[in-house]
């Protein structure tokens, strides 16, 4: 929601950036959100997703619309993660995505993501990510357009409970690398604050949530020097005690 790799996230909102963060999550979780970028309908999204943990693994399935009734991308993931140690968490993550155009062939691609999340001492995490590192196509009868491929990764540290400071790098294939640091901070027992900033271009990110016993509700808003701002909003519902 703020922009940045968020590759040490181990809340349902892994799902959507490291899928081993999910591995974390002891209590079944569903939840939907949307996304606008730069204000422009056009270019909103949302999604609805669901968590089940189980004595073997995580799994983890979300649809996401992308776009508007002229072109839009529906997505259908499938997530599987797993804790194999007390410091290790794995993932990976299926999507098959759907290019719906008016006027034209519908296009579609099939792609597979995984990561990995590290604790080797309470106060340190290291996490990382690659999407689509087979670098599947889009597939049409006379196009090939590449999925884009990003690899990412981000340390942690967790001076106190309640504060995470975070340093985050990603590459897509056909950028330069982006830099982002992020601090979260856990004012009281039902809201968390953060804040980010990431270069390459320029960006500035603040974010909350809010935790109403099983109701989390997560909001998201960042500044982009060139194209402005973009704003995200989440409700996930965790089933279970609301001793979280």
């Amino acid at each position: 929601m703020l922009g940045i790799p968020a590759a040490t996230e181990s809340s349902e909102w892994a799902l959507f950036a490291n899928p081993a963060g999910t591995a974390h999550l002891e209590q079944p979780v569903a939840g939907t959100g949307c996304h606008n970028d730069f204000g422009i309908r056009e270019l909103s999204s949302a999604m609805v997703f669901g968590c089940l943990p189980t004595s073997l693994a995580v799994f983890s399935a979300a649809y996401t619309y992308s776009g508007y009734q002229s072109y839009n991308i529906q997505k259908i993931s499938a997530t599987l993660s797993r804790s194999m140690a007390p410091w290790l968490n794995l993932g990976a993550r299926f999507h098959y995505a759907t290019a719906i155009q008016k006027g034209a062939e519908t296009n579609y691609c099939f792609t597979m993501d995984a990561g990995l999340l590290l604790t080797p001492h309470p106060s340190l995490r290291l996490g990382c990510y690659t999407v689509n590192p087979a670098q599947s196509n889009w597939q049409r009868q006379q196009e090939r357009t590449m999925w884009p491929t990003i690899f990412a990764a981000s340390l942690a540290y967790l001076p106190h409970k309640d504060v995470k400071l975070e340093l985050g790098v990603e590459k897509d294939t056909e950028y330069e690398p982006r830099m982002s640091m992020m601090t979260q901070y856990a004012a009281v027992e039902y809201l968390i604050l953060r804040g980010a900033v990431s270069a390459r271009p320029l960006g500035l990110a603040l974010g909350t949530t809010v935790r109403l016993q099983s109701l989390d509700i997560d909001m998201g808003i960042n500044h982009h020097e060139v194209l402005g701002f973009s704003s995200s909003i989440g409700f996930s519902y965790h089933f279970g005690s609301p001793n979280r």
